[in-house]
């Protein structure tokens, strides 16, 4: 069974992210349209998104989004945080990072998701997870840090490149 959703943080700013990705759907031939939509409770929540989230809804060749939002700490990080270090401090570690999210994968767009995955990441100037280290949620956790470079690996060692 396949998951539905595949979603990752990205060690880069939105702004990067989404300029990479017009290019990416562009070069693979994407019918799409970018929609900018207020960060859900859950993302300015837990993730402390505080600009506009952006979405790729794409039409043509399947139906699938690609979700764009920024990310700063989690509740307990920003609490700990605003005690230990200045707010330009705190905003200059937590600035470059993103959590990325593609949805539905089914069998019809796996094969795009594996493309679209796999052209991110040889666009962006370095590997997705690798200035994640920075970030004070990586510090303090170096398994998710490995978590989310397998989640990469994952799709980046896919055989499957039906349309790279």
């Amino acid at each position: 069974m396949l998951r539905s959703r595949w979603t990752a943080f990205i060690g880069f700013r939105v702004g990067i992210v989404v300029d990479c990705l017009k290019d990416v759907h562009d070069g693979l031939g994407f019918e799409y349209d970018i929609v900018k939509k207020s960060p859900a409770f859950k993302d300015s929540f837990i993730y402390g998104s505080r600009e506009d989230t952006v979405v790729f809804e794409v039409r043509s060749p399947a139906d699938m989004n690609t979700k764009v939002s920024d990310v700063t700490a989690d509740p307990l990080f920003r609490g700990l945080y605003s005690f230990i270090t200045s707010r330009e401090n705190f905003k200059e570690l937590t600035e470059d990072i993103s959590l990325i999210s593609i949805y539905p994968i089914t069998k019809t767009t796996r094969p795009l998701v594996g493309a679209l995955i796999k052209k991110l990441a040889s666009r962006l100037p370095e590997k997705p997870w690798h200035l994640l280290k920075k970030h004070p949620r990586f510090r303090a956790s170096p398994l998710l840090h490995l978590r989310v470079k397998r989640q990469w690996e994952r799709w980046l060692d896919e055989a499957e490149t039906t349309w790279l």
